[in-house]
Order: C-alpha cells, then structure tokens, then sequence
C-alpha cells in the first residue's frame, strides 16, 4: 500500500521530482507516520487508500495544511467518516458491497446513451 501511495503520489508530480519508495520524500505532503497510518488504515484496498487519501488531502486543504502530520490526518478520518457515512449511515463494509451495484448502474446508463 504504501508503495501504492507513492506511486499515486509520483502521479501528479513531474518526471524530474519523481521520487523512490525509500526517500521519505516519496509520501510528501504526508509525513512518514502519517502515510503509514493511512496505509494501515485502508486495510490493503487500493479504492479505500484513493477514497481516503482523497478527503484526508481535501481537508488538509481546508485547514490550509501544508504537511500532513498524524494530528491532521486524524483530522481527515474524521471528516472521511462524516462525508462518506453521511445521513444514511453506511459504513465502509456498506459501501464496498453497494460499489459494484452503483458501478453497474453507471454501466448500464452510459451502455443506454451510447446507443440511443
């Protein structure tokens, strides 16, 4: 996961500060701990460390954080569980097993309109 990470990261970056897994640079804007506690906390699913790391960079991003330390991170699991269980309540097992349902619906739509 954290190789995942970096490579997410590497992503959106420009070839010449790309950076390797090693170099604690590779997980910038997060701290080293940080970037391990987001891994830890997707559980080894790629969409959870994208959905995660999504909202957890959303916030920084409001609390104008230039780094993401452990203090803010906790901060984005906080509002990640806000925006995702919203007033439905759903927790993160909901979700995995409603995807593939709304996945197929998107399908389905796009399929209907590419033929019509």
């Amino acid at each position: 996961m954290y190789q995942m990470l970096v490579n997410y990261l590497n992503s959106v970056r420009p070839k010449s500060s790309q950076y390797i897994v090693t170099n604690e640079q590779a997980v910038k804007p997060f701290t080293v701990e940080a970037a391990k506690m987001l891994c830890e906390r997707s559980s080894g699913v790629p969409r959870w460390l994208n959905r995660l790391g999504s909202y957890v960079l959303l916030k920084a991003a409001e609390l104008n954080a230039k780094v993401i330390n452990a203090d803010i991170l906790k901060q984005g699991f906080i509002y990640t569980d806000q925006q995702v269980r919203g007033q439905l309540g759903l927790t993160p097992i909901d979700l995995m097993i409603l995807d593939p349902t709304f996945r197929k619906a998107q399908y389905s739509t796009f399929k209907k309109k590419q033929f019509e």
